[in-house]
């Protein structure tokens, strides 16, 4: 394989199918649907033009603060280089990022997402997530869905959460080596 695009769709073969690509600024974006119609995961894909991966997003209907949290992320150059951090934009196209995108995508999702309902409705997710095997942070990233005033929530009960679902994220995805 000579570059992302090649190489992701070799490795997401043939149990999703890509739809057609689209352009978005100097995003080149492709999604991936599953084969099997009882999976609601689409796995989408964004690449810079000059060819760095930008994104890998798992978007389900079951983990909505963890699409939303993949909203606002993306990879930089030395995402997975362990003597460098951060970098500009996007993830080049090398034996070290190969292998962990690999890993990713046939090991799958690690991490989970902790929703917080009240009266039927989602107020907050917390999400706790790492990349490969590693064991997911401690400290999780929250999102909240339903916004209120500052003095609202000092005093307000009302709102405190009566529910709370937990979903593990590998089920979701759990890679292509165990669909």
């Amino acid at each position: 394989m000579s570059n992302w695009q090649e190489h992701i769709e070799s490795l997401l073969n043939p149990k999703f199918e890509r739809t057609p690509t689209g352009i978005h600024g100097e995003t080149v974006t492709e999604t991936y649907m599953s084969i099997n119609p009882e999976d609601q995961t689409c796995i989408k894909v964004g690449y810079l033009t000059e060819g760095e991966l930008i994104y890998i997003q798992f978007e389900n209907p079951r983990t909505p603060g963890f699409t939303e949290q993949q909203n606002r992320e993306y990879f930089y150059r030395h995402t997975f280089d362990t003597n460098n951090t951060y970098g500009p934009p996007g993830l080049m196209f090398n034996k070290q990022n190969k292998e962990a995108i690999e890993q990713l995508l046939q090991t799958g999702l690690n991490g989970k997402e902790i929703q917080h309902y009240s009266n039927s409705e989602l107020v907050k997710s917390e999400i706790f997530y790492s990349y490969g095997t590693s064991e997911p942070t401690e400290f999780g990233t929250t999102i909240t869905f339903k916004k209120r005033s500052f003095w609202n929530r000092l005093f307000s009960k009302a709102d405190e959460p009566t529910t709370i679902k937990e979903i593990q994220l590998n089920e979701i995805f759990a890679g292509t080596t165990a669909l």
